[in-house]
């Protein structure tokens, strides 16, 4: 059965039964049916449905349905497809895990499969478990596009979704057209604070603390958006004005690949605090931010980030960045954060709050609390945890970090 997971101020179970589906659909297949579950319009275009006890989640690919998205690949009969997988979050996209579904033998191009709830309790960008369909024709293989019949709430950014019974559907719609939305120049007031922080990425992780957070500062990642270049202006001239002493970078060291065309370069203010020697260069991934927060790898990057804000040699304030300061940067943020007593509700805000950027991308509060649940085997937003001596004992008992260690942070992030 699915996890709890917070949503829009609810807490929602997931392995419930679905919200939208009509009274008349029924995850009992009919006598004349191999099909686990009635193929109505509903399930046939949502393409997925819950077992009677709510325990398995069934993929259900029905050709029919799906006919214009077959039609995109040049498949035109569906007597042509050997195999159908589905592939997402919950196996890392991956062909060596994907979840190969089964060729009904009593409804002519359906394929189906049953499997357990919680394995697929993984999130993607959306903060919902996300997937697609791999079709095999003649020893190739097609990752298949949305189909058009399938209904707003359950698709986020190309891709199907998981969506649970309490979840509002209007929410999940707002949060994709935000997604879509490409911001110009105009749609900021780079005549405040507020507007030039929010094209940068820039911000305090939370109020009080020493640290700080962005856009990377010289390195462009969508040169084809007029925001790009004044974007990376911004960041330079926020980190002047806020006085940052200390930069952590999540994404190597890049200062050697300037890309001249786009005009990149290093500020003067940014140059300093390279040759002071005041810049971590750490190069962690996505993957490893969300999915294997729990391994000793994590764990140690944490350790060498502490490690780099207790030496009294790299003043604050900190600044943490990654390239488009979301997905790394949002992860060590929080750790960092959560580590010097800020609340769950205060990072999960922080953390969407890069959605502001109208880069087309989305990052949905989610998906972190997935890193940190499957790092510390507690729910982050649970009301009754002490987040900080969550992230404590954790680090702690790991053998990552000490008290005196974190206490140290603690003081140079609370500092002036």
């Amino acid at each position: 059965m699915f996890k709890y997971l917070f949503r829009g101020g609810l807490l929602c179970l997931l392995a419930l039964a679905l919200c939208s589906c009509n009274d008349s659909d029924s995850t009992t297949s009919t006598s004349s049916s191999d099909v686990p579950v009635t193929l109505s319009d509903a399930v046939t275009a949502r393409t997925f449905a819950l077992s009677s006890d709510a325990s398995q989640v069934i993929f259900v690919f029905d050709a029919a349905s799906q006919s214009d998205a077959l039609d995109a690949q040049g498949i035109t009969d569906s007597s042509t497809i050997s195999a159908v997988e589905v592939r997402g979050s919950f196996n890392g996209w991956s062909s060596d895990s994907a979840l190969p579904l089964t060729a009904s033998q009593t409804d002519s191009g359906v394929w189906y499969l049953a499997t357990d709830a919680d394995a697929l309790d993984v999130p993607g960008n959306s903060g919902h478990p996300e997937y697609k369909f791999v079709v095999t024709v003649d020893g190739t293989t097609h990752w298949l596009d949305l189909s058009s019949t399938v209904p707003d709430g359950y698709h986020f950014l190309g891709n199907h979704i998981l969506v649970g019974a309490d979840e509002d559907l209007t929410t999940i719609i707002a949060n994709e057209a935000q997604a879509n939305a490409i911001k110009t120049l105009a749609d900021f007031d780079l005549t405040t604070t507020e507007g030039q922080q929010t094209l940068a990425n820039f911000r305090r992780a939370a109020d009080g603390l020493q640290l700080f957070r962005s856009y990377h500062p010289y390195k462009q990642s969508r040169p084809a958006l007029e925001t790009e270049a004044p974007r990376l202006t911004y960041v330079n001239s926020l980190m002047a004005a806020n006085g940052i002493g200390s930069v952590i970078t999540l994404s190597g060291d890049e200062t050697a690949s300037l890309d001249s065309s786009l005009g990149e370069s290093i500020s003067d203010y940014m140059q300093a605090i390279i040759d002071q020697g005041d810049n971590l260069n750490l190069e962690l991934g996505y993957n490893l931010v969300y999915y294997k927060s729990d391994s000793s790898e994590f764990g140690q990057a944490i350790q060498t980030i502490v490690s780099f804000i207790d030496d009294d040699v790299h003043p604050g304030p900190y600044l943490v960045h990654c390239r488009l300061g979301t997905d790394r940067t949002g992860v060590i943020t929080a750790m960092l954060s959560g580590l010097a007593g800020t609340n769950w509700q205060t990072i999960a805000a922080d953390y969407q709050a890069s959605n502001n950027m109208g880069i087309g991308e989305f990052r949905d509060y989610g998906l972190l609390e997935y890193s940190l649940r499957h790092m510390l085997g507690v729910d982050p937003a649970d009301a009754d945890l002490d987040l900080q001596a969550a992230l404590t004992e954790y680090f702690v008992s790991n053998g990552y970090l000490t008290q005196a260690q974190i206490s140290t942070l603690q003081q140079k992030l609370k500092a002036g």
